[in-house]
């Protein structure tokens, strides 16, 4: 299994289908954004692939020290087989060194996929994630944050300012804030 940079029309279009079906719309900006800023350099897409069959993908953002996981999807075949372990293998490897922060859905027993985030959040721990004292909010949604090392709330929204620009920025609303 490797993971590389997307770079022909058929990643993209793999990385679209599943970015899709994957995320909920309240959770996911235009994909056309994010290839955009893929394609200036200030976002990856990364394939997940085996043997040239795409499996998934990660998008992330980088500054300074800190990669942002901002998503990660496999395709439903490709899930409980390990590939996503070893795709975050992968991650570690490629940005060794560096922090990888991630956004994960609360623990909301109300939710009604709390035992798909239970078992998600599982799969963090598991890989080396632990809890920051701290939330992500994106475009109104509330989110854990979870990361390899302790990242500070000034260091994210370092990255996102990096990311976007200032009308980006006041319309999806990022930023990371301490717990209260």
């Amino acid at each position: 299994m490797k993971i590389r940079n997307a770079v022909t029309k058929t990643d993209y279009q793999n990385i679209k289908e599943l970015y899709l079906s994957a995320f909920p719309k309240e959770e996911r900006p235009p994909f056309f954004l994010l290839k955009h800023k893929a394609q200036k350099g200030k976002g990856t897409f990364l394939v997940i692939e085996e043997e040239e069959q795409f499996l998934g993908f990660l998008h992330i953002a980088l500054s300074n020290d800190l990669v942002y996981l901002a998503f990660f999807a496999m395709k439903e075949e490709s899930r409980s087989h390990g590939y996503g372990s070893q795709a975050l293998t992968l991650l570690k490897q490629r940005y060794a060194g560096k922090k990888i922060l991630i956004a994960r859905e609360k623990l909301d027993p109300a939710a009604e996929n709390y035992a798909m985030r239970v078992r998600r959040y599982g799969f963090y721990c598991r890989n080396g994630f632990t809890d920051l004292p701290c939330e992500i909010i994106e475009a109104k949604v509330h989110y854990d944050a979870m990361s390899t090392r302790p990242v500070t709330p000034e260091e994210y929204n370092h990255l996102v300012k990096e990311w976007g620009s200032s009308w980006i920025l006041h319309l999806v609303g990022l930023e990371m804030v301490n717990k209260k």
